[in-house]
């Protein structure tokens, strides 16, 4: 990875303030949000555990599968990938 450990969580923390703070240039799509959460989900908590997820939480369900999709990704990648994401959807 070329980024060093600071500058990377440098800029992922960077990145997610974006995401919460900024509005983007045009309406994501779901496949990106999901994209979005699952790289979140791992860099900030690790891999995902099964979990009993309520039947009819469709929406939950998405979501897991989001972050559980990316396995082994380490939290290093995974705030790589959240970063280009964040970048290329807000233009930054």
């Amino acid at each position: 990875m070329s980024e060093s450990n600071e500058e990377l969580i440098k800029n992922y923390t960077a990145a997610v303030a974006t995401a919460k703070e900024k509005t983007p240039p045009k309406e994501l799509s779901q496949d990106t949000k999901l994209a979005m959460y699952g790289y979140f989900k791992q860099a900030e908590v690790g891999h995902a555990t099964p979990t009993d997820l309520i039947f009819f939480d469709q929406a939950g369900r998405y979501k897991h599968d989001a972050w559980s999709k990316l396995g082994d990704m380490s939290k290093e990648e995974a705030m790589a990938k959240y970063i280009e994401i964040v970048n290329e959807a807000y233009g930054v």
